[in-house]
């Protein structure tokens, strides 16, 4: 590392705690909204949670709901979102729901200001224009999309989760209350956990992990070893919440500038091909690339297992390291989350044009152990076969 140049910058602010969402009215207002535009999706509707938050704009903010997003947004979806949204000509939009939700005001913001498709803006830094000022208000504890600078879309020509960033795509707030995820299922609750924990460990192990990322991602492990159980059993306990909220969005500033590895690699044509939810697909994956991966550092993989609880005393290097893995596991199954692809829509036959699409994701070159799509593919293999050796 010496020598070497390092990034690294937060620029959303964070308004984090139980009642927290009271602050939506005074943060429109501090960005100039008076005309907003809130997407979010049926689901959160449905709980209440919309009703509840756009009550707290008072009588002077206008505004128009999109709710429509979807788990896995597609390039169509976003059409949709953005001719809605020009209809409307907002000032400000306001991201009420998990990260899918989030990707897709995201997405509406960066149109309103750039012209063309979502599609014409893969990649780094590609818009010209700033994105309208977004706030992001997470229902869910996994995907960090309330800080990160990109967003994940859907390309169905092509099967493809392509991948948009840029310095000013992070929303410009993000209000974290636990009060918003309370209501989250258990299953849902524990899959967006993974989530959370997949960006940290990934993040953590990264070729381009630094001090900076480091500190946020370990923290993150270590709250969700402490929290994630206790949340999935029970979302709607208040210092559970708050904890996965923190270490979500910790894990979120630390793997846009770590970068992450193989499992988001091969979980992101887990989507494309088979719609699989992201959690889930990161749940799953995560302990065989864990293996695969360890003997590059030992000493983090044991740090990690120590982070999720594991007492490593009296081991050797190697058996800490591995001990990571075997607590991701026991927490798989604490969760009730199968270890395997077979349980899933996925399907065998697809292996070889996912690891193929793993490759174009680009993400495989910050993996700490050099992979080759032969590789990817019996990774996949050992998903689907629940094999695995601790």
């Amino acid at each position: 590392m010496i020598g070497e140049i390092l990034e690294f910058a937060i620029s959303t602010r964070i308004t984090s705690g139980p009642g927290a969402i009271h602050q939506i009215s005074a943060i429109i207002k501090s960005l100039g909204g008076k005309r907003i535009l809130v997407v979010s999706d049926r689901g959160i509707e449905s709980v209440g949670l919309l009703s509840q938050v756009t009550y707290l704009f008072g009588e002077d903010i206008q505004f128009a709901i999109f709710k429509d997003a979807d788990p896995n947004p597609t390039v169509q979806i976003i059409e949709k979102a953005t001719c809605f949204c020009k209809e409307q000509n907002p000032d400000v939009v306001v991201g009420i729901g998990g990260g899918s939700v989030i990707d897709t005001a995201k997405s509406v913001a960066l149109l309103m200001t750039n012209s063309g498709s979502i599609t014409d803006y893969e990649g780094f830094n590609k818009f010209s224009k700033p994105p309208l000022p977004l706030i992001a208000i997470p229902t869910t504890a996994g995907s960090g999309s309330e800080v990160t600078r990109g967003l994940i879309i859907t390309d169905t020509k092509r099967n493809f989760k392509m991948i948009v960033s840029g310095n000013e795509l992070a929303p410009r707030y993000a209000i974290l209350d636990p009060f918003m995820v309370a209501s989250s299922p258990p299953i849902l609750a524990a899959t967006t956990g993974m989530d959370t924990l997949t960006h940290a460990i990934e993040a953590f192990v990264s070729l381009r992990a630094s001090p900076f990322t480091d500190a946020l991602a370990f923290k993150a492990i270590e709250l969700v070893g402490q929290y994630l159980r206790p949340f999935a059993a029970n979302p709607s306990k208040p210092q559970a919440g708050m904890a996965m909220q923190a270490a979500c969005t910790m894990a979120g500033a630390a793997f846009p500038y770590a970068s992450l590895g193989n499992v988001h690699a091969m979980s992101h044509p887990l989507g494309g091909h088979y719609n699989l939810p992201h959690g889930l697909a990161n749940a799953i994956l995560l302990p065989y690339v864990m293996r695969y991966n360890y003997m590059t550092n030992p000493q983090k993989f044991g740090m990690i297992a120590r982070g999720l609880g594991e007492n490593t005393v009296g081991l050797s290097s190697r058996e800490a390291a591995l001990r990571s893995v075997q607590a991701v596991r026991n927490l798989l199954s604490d969760l009730g989350i199968s270890p395997t692809l077979k349980d899933t829509a996925a399907k065998e036959e697809g292996i070889l044009a996912m690891a193929e699409d793993a490759l174009k994701t680009g993400l495989m070159t910050t993996n700490p152990r050099r992979s080759t799509v032969d590789d990817i593919k019996e990774l996949y293999r050992q998903a689907f076969a629940g094999d695995i050796y601790v």
